[in-house]
């Protein structure tokens, strides 16, 4: 392997295809499913509840806002479904996001032993993280039948969409999470600083109440990319008619060419981190 002083900037067609190479080769492929195996099964090996710890968040983030609703104590406009039904999949949803978008920060931060002592395809990590975060996030999700079951939610042509809307969702946090892991790599303050912005960007999202009536606080919320890839999928999974597919389908194109800018800055940026981390 030859690493010459120059970045990859110069010649684009030689770096695209390096990074497809990369992403798609069958050694990055068996490194990346060797790595989300090792890490998947490492998760909770020494937890009693396992995998329960996934369900816990959203099912007490859900029960307290269906507590306060109860009891009046806030006052929730009509969702147009069961509100336990509504809260529960907004927050499962939730959590699928912030999941996907620390993924590849964390995977980089885990893997900084193996970064500083072996060549190996970068790239690699995150696919690894991308399936990791897909599949700690689609465990909890695995339990949406049930509660539509529960809640004798009819079945819908609508919800086999669903997977459609969750990818969507998905791409968006995993194309900003990868954007972000260059220098969250490097100062360990955004890794931290996302937990916090993600309790504020809850509240401006509709995942515990439904999104208002056309007029001002209607327009701040649509400001946030979030809210119609959330609302579109939620909708979907619960068999109604999807007001906002069409920015969905606005804003999964854009997830999508910010996903590859955010691996390009990623490959270019990767040597220089790397360094960094061996100094």
């Amino acid at each position: 392997v030859v690493s010459p002083p120059t970045t990859g900037l110069r010649h684009p067609i030689d770096l695209v295809r390096g990074i497809t190479h990369d992403v798609f080769s069958p050694q990055s492929r068996s490194l990346a499913w060797r790595l989300f195996i090792r890490n998947m099964s490492a998760q909770f090996r020494q937890s009693l509840l396992g995998y329960f710890w996934l369900f816990f968040p959203p099912l007490l983030n859900s029960a307290v806002f269906i507590f306060l609703n109860s009891r009046q104590i806030i006052k929730i406009a009509d969702t147009g479904v069961p509100y336990p039904v509504f809260v529960l999949t907004g927050n499962l949803l939730w959590q699928c996001l912030i999941m996907l978008l620390q993924a590849p920060i964390q995977s980089v931060h885990r893997e900084r032993g193996l970064l500083t002592k072996l060549n190996f395809s970068r790239e690699a990590l995150l696919v690894s993280s991308f399936l990791e975060g897909g599949a700690m996030a689609f465990i909890p999700l695995a339990a949406v039948p049930l509660i539509l079951i529960v809640f004798h939610i009819p079945f819908s042509l609508t919800m086999l969409l669903a997977p459609i809307g969750i990818l969507g969702l998905c791409f968006f946090a995993f194309a900003i999470g990868v954007i972000l892991t260059p220098i969250g790599t490097l100062y360990q303050d955004v890794g931290r600083a996302i937990p916090v912005i993600a309790r504020f960007w809850m509240f401006v999202t509709p995942v515990i109440y439904a999104l208002p009536a056309p007029g001002k606080t209607r327009t701040l919320l649509m400001l946030n990319p979030a809210t119609p890839l959330l609302e579109t999928a939620r909708d979907w999974m619960l068999g109604r008619p999807a007001d906002l597919a069409s920015l969905f389908g606005l804003y999964f194109g854009i997830s999508v060419i910010a996903l590859f800018i955010g691996v390009l800055v990623y490959r270019l940026a990767m040597p220089i981190i790397v360094e960094r981390m061996s100094a």
